[in-house]
């Protein structure tokens, strides 16, 4: 959506890109007051400079896409590369520049999770038309995702401060829905023997794979001036080579 820098319906929409180059230094961030859509509505645009080496990585990416597409790059996209854009409404008293980032990577990670209840609980497919069933298969399908994510902080916990690793939501989804084992575990009163096989199948199976760049959880724990790429590109990328 456009951004203009100011409410006069005749301003043309600003050039952010052209902005960022002459206002943002190198591994720096620039923040802009700005208006955005045909409303004007007042936002906060914030322009992340990576460093080079992640430029460098978004512009092989997109030119990989590109020629699987049978095109090209535009001249004009190649310079949006080198920022991360983030625009919120929120006043400046709550979000600092320097939280933004972060702030967007839990998000990021929301909206994965979301994505992910619906893949394997499918929590979107309700059948019937009663309000009374709509309402306990909905209840019913909190309450499991509750539970299991119970267990997943757990198992990710043991991964992080025992194993040295990323836990792979994903591939634990599988595992606790192969042979029915959640459902049977409930049934039968045996979470505990449940947490038993799964901390020692975490090790070998459910364990993301070793990769020089970091994960998200390390990266939510630092306090970076600049992200190496969005929150929810750089999440799906993990999980998609999990």
């Amino acid at each position: 959506m456009a951004v203009y820098a100011s409410t006069d319906a005749a301003t043309e929409a600003l050039a952010c890109v052209d902005h960022g180059q002459q206002t943002v230094p190198p591994q720096a961030v620039g923040e802009l007051a700005v208006y955005r859509g045909p409303c004007r509505l007042p936002c906060r645009l914030w322009a992340y400079r990576l460093p080079e080496e992640v430029v460098e990585q978004r512009r092989r990416t997109a030119y990989e896409t590109a020629r699987q597409q049978g095109r090209t790059p535009t001249p004009a996209y190649l310079p949006w590369l080198q920022y991360g854009w983030y625009g919120t409404h929120v006043a400046a008293v709550v979000w600092a520049a320097e939280v933004v980032a972060t702030v967007e990577r839990i998000r990021g990670q929301i909206v994965l999770l979301v994505k992910q209840w619906q893949s394997f609980l499918h929590r979107h497919v309700l059948k019937g038309t009663r309000s009374e069933r709509i309402t306990c298969l909905l209840d019913g399908r909190l309450l499991t995702i509750t539970m299991l994510m119970r267990l997943c902080s757990s198992a990710a916990w043991y991964a992080t401060t025992v194993l040295r690793r990323a836990i792979s939501f994903p591939k634990l989804m599988r595992w606790l829905k192969r042979t029915g084992r959640f459902a049977q575990a409930v049934q039968e009163d045996a979470l505990e023997t449940l947490c038993g096989d799964l901390r020692r199948a975490m090790a070998p199976l459910l364990g993301k794979q070793k990769r020089k760049r970091q994960t998200s959880h390390q990266l939510l724990d630092q306090t970076p001036d600049v992200p190496e790429s969005s929150a929810q590109e750089q999440t799906v990328q993990e999980d998609q080579a999990a």
